[in-house]
């Protein structure tokens, strides 16, 4: 829940065009017009953010893991009797605080249904209700996202590979593209790819239920 609010903090940022200047500083964007007229003002390293993430994280997880029914879990349970989502969560940081400075981040900041206007009002107000009531009978964690991070590392030799192969592209059609339009196009299709990570197929070995 920390982390899901500091995206949408982060989102409304991004909405007025200020995205993640103040990752690591709250005052930064109310302070930059006096900084920028100073001549003091220093834009936030982008490669500073894995370190930066990496302490929200590690506090997520310590805190929820520091849980009175998570320790008893672990206390007094075989492993192999525990939650499947809770094994997963534990195992995920472990694995994510070997290898945090070589990841490559990625995000959904929020649920953006919620923030389209043709969203009825309706509909906004009653998912709002149904996080209060679920809020007072039990934990809302899960229930209300505002956003999905996603980590992920490079294959740089696949990389170079697939860089190598759009460039020939390029070269061989350049009276059809300017090098924006090229890029633009080459955009589009990886959002199409993207759109097929969210599928899943009925014989997978791990599904979203096995997993709940």
């Amino acid at each position: 829940m920390m982390i899901e609010a500091r995206f949408k903090d982060w989102f409304i940022q991004y909405l007025t065009g200020f995205f993640f200047i103040n990752y690591d500083d709250a005052n930064t964007r109310y302070n930059m017009p006096e900084n920028m007229k100073r001549g003091t003002f220093i834009p936030p390293k982008y490669s500073k953010w894995n370190i930066h993430l990496k302490r929200f994280i590690d506090e997520a997880f310590l805190m929820y893991f520091n849980q009175k029914h998570a320790l008893t879990l672990f206390k007094y349970h075989n492993p192999y009797n525990i939650s499947n989502k809770i094994m997963l969560m534990r195992d995920t940081f472990e694995l994510y605080t070997k290898n945090y400075d070589q990841l490559i981040f990625g995000a959904d900041i929020m649920l953006l249904r919620k923030t389209f206007s043709c969203t009825p009002m309706s509909t906004k107000v009653w998912d709002r209700v149904k996080y209060y009531l679920h809020n007072i009978i039990g934990n809302p964690i899960n229930f209300y996202k505002h956003g999905l991070i996603y980590a992920y590392t490079l294959n740089k030799a696949m990389l170079k590979e697939v860089v190598n192969d759009f460039f020939v592209i390029y070269k061989m059609n350049k009276d059809l593209f300017s090098g924006t339009s090229f890029l633009q196009t080459v955009y589009l299709l990886f959002k199409k790819i993207q759109g097929t990570y969210f599928s899943h197929r009925r014989n997978d070995d791990v599904v979203r239920k096995k997993i709940k």
